[in-house]
């Protein structure tokens, strides 16, 4: 499950580097631009940490970035299911 992990977080930081960027751009078509590039790359994300999550159901930290990923790309059916995880 590490290796799945693993990828998610380096996807994830890629696109967390790219919404930083957006605080540095002057203006705001190329603000969004970089916005959306790192949304691109978090919604990407997810998909590693969920198969990280089915071989270790477990482990809160696969949740809480399952959990934080739905939360900033919308998914909210999804972040409910997940939720429900965190209190068995």
């Amino acid at each position: 499950y590490l290796a799945w992990f693993n990828l998610g977080a380096l996807t994830y930081s890629q696109g967390y580097q790219y919404m930083k960027k957006k605080d540095d751009e002057n203006d705001q078509a190329s603000a969004d631009k970089q916005y959306q590039k790192g949304i691109v790359f978090i919604r990407a994300s997810l998909p590693y940490f969920e198969k990280a999550f089915a071989i270790n159901p477990h482990d809160h930290e696969i949740l809480d970035a399952i959990l934080q990923i739905c939360n900033i790309i919308g998914e909210e059916e999804k972040y409910e299911r997940y939720k429900a995880f965190k209190y068995r």
